[in-house]
């Protein structure tokens, strides 16, 4: 039962995604407190449902989205933070991150696919889906010199509950006996790491808006009525001056 309640803690990064107009990673983030919950449940009972005899929902089924969710979410939780869309970002950016942001996914979910398919070592699995998911976020870092769009201190904050998250996964294999509790602090630290980072402003960020003569306005409410616009992209036609969001 504490494997399956452990997941309602994802429900505060998708919520914070919603709030702030990430749908896509919402959307991701609210799948995985179903599909994972199915699967400790089917996990235990073998199947979700049972009729006339006939299992509904089986156990090897749960297992793959599972893992598929569960992979997808370390590349989804990169791109969130290197390219994000969130309604503080100006429009123009938020355009060309959801361009990339979308290639990246189709890209990587394709890439998770042929792996689960070819090989069944699911740790190996894990360390190849992260090395590729911190080799995007050095390229983006160091080579295209994007600005992540987190606060330092929460930051920090997350990589030290990421830490603590791999520390569980890890142990939950070795020390069987105590799978349920370790496998739910995976859940738990995953769940915190992941809504510091979804949570997170950083009033300083760089984009490519701001090389487009952006505009920040002190007092957002004032001027664009949207909660969450802190900037607006000024564009002269004529004599007029038209604001884009």
């Amino acid at each position: 039962m504490f494997l399956v309640m452990s997941n309602l803690l994802f429900a505060l990064p998708a919520w914070s995604c919603y709030y702030r107009g990430t749908w896509a990673e919402g959307a991701l983030y609210t799948a995985i407190i179903f599909i994972s919950s199915m699967f400790h449940y089917t996990d235990n009972f073998g199947c979700l449902v049972t009729f006339n005899d006939k299992c509904y929902g089986e156990r090897s089924t749960f297992y793959f989205m599972d893992r598929y969710v569960s992979f997808s979410m370390i590349i989804t939780s990169i791109t969130l933070i290197v390219f994000p869309t969130t309604t503080i970002v100006p429009q123009a950016d938020r355009t060309f991150n959801a361009a990339i942001k979308s290639f990246t996914n189709v890209f990587s979910s394709l890439t998770i696919i042929y792996l689960m398919m070819e090989d069944s070592d699911w740790d190996r699995i894990v360390v190849i889906v992260t090395a590729f998911g911190l080799l995007y976020l050095l390229i983006a870092v160091v080579v295209c010199q994007v600005k992540l769009a987190v606060n330092t201190c929460e930051f920090v904050m997350a990589w030290v509950f990421l830490t603590l998250g791999l520390v569980s996964y890890v142990m939950d294999a070795k020390y069987t006996d105590y799978y349920w509790i370790l496998h739910s602090f995976w859940h738990i630290f995953m769940a915190i790491t992941i809504f510091l980072v979804s949570d997170s402003k950083n009033e300083s960020y760089s984009s490519l808006g701001e090389r487009m003569n952006d505009i920040k306005f002190s007092d957002p409410d004032s001027y664009s009525g949207h909660r969450d616009a802190k900037y607006v992209t000024v564009m002269r036609v004529g004599d007029t001056n038209y604001a884009l969001y």
